[in-house]
């Protein structure tokens, strides 16, 4: 094992992993990105990603999200030049991009319980309290698809993405694991 440089300025229970990246976060709702490979450090702007929240608990919704080479962030719409609350940073190239949403899936970011990326197929899934919003990588500036949950609607605990199908539990008193599938919008319990 090895530190990272600067390490006890990021916090411990925010931070993903993106392939040979770690995303991590400070008290400033700010990300920086470590390159393993090269030990390098690169903060991203708080121009492009001001997160909209830092969960205090490891495994509390609403923590940045990373497969593959990707990392989906929840943006504070009001902190951020775009005004956007969905972006996916990019480091597939070494040094990290900012792919923004342009559509927002609702009027706050406060809104967005949580978010989940799938790098082979592209897709990002962000979920509210009563619908998700599946958006493609490759094409950003598309309006999402809309999935309204059922009546039960989503539950607080962190979402799970394959690609295909979103698994979470609705909001019921003793809830139920539920799974999406993000092509139809169908709902199984």
């Amino acid at each position: 094992g090895r530190g990272i440089p600067s390490g006890s300025s990021f916090r411990s229970t925010g931070f993903a992993v993106a392939g040979k990246n770690i995303a991590l976060t400070d008290s400033n709702f700010q990300v920086t990105v470590f390159n393993t490979e090269t030990s390098d450090l690169t903060t991203v702007s708080l121009d492009d990603v001001r997160l909209a929240s830092i969960p205090v608990g490891a495994r509390e919704a609403g923590h940045m999200q990373a497969d593959g080479q990707y990392v989906v962030t929840i943006n504070e719409e009001t902190e951020v030049a775009d005004g956007f609350i969905i972006k996916v940073i990019d480091v597939t190239s070494g040094l990290p991009s900012v792919i923004p949403f342009t559509n927002n899936p609702t009027s706050a970011a406060e809104q967005i319980q949580m978010v989940s990326v799938n790098a082979e197929t592209g897709l990002v899934v962000a979920a509210s309290s009563t619908s998700f919003f599946v958006y493609d990588i490759n094409d950003p500036t598309a309006v999402p698809t809309e999935f309204p949950a059922d009546a039960n609607g989503i539950g607080d605990a962190q979402i799970a993405f394959d690609g295909n199908h979103s698994i979470y539990q609705d909001d019921s008193g003793q809830p139920n694991t539920k799974i999406l599938a993000t092509a139809t919008g169908a709902i199984t319990t």
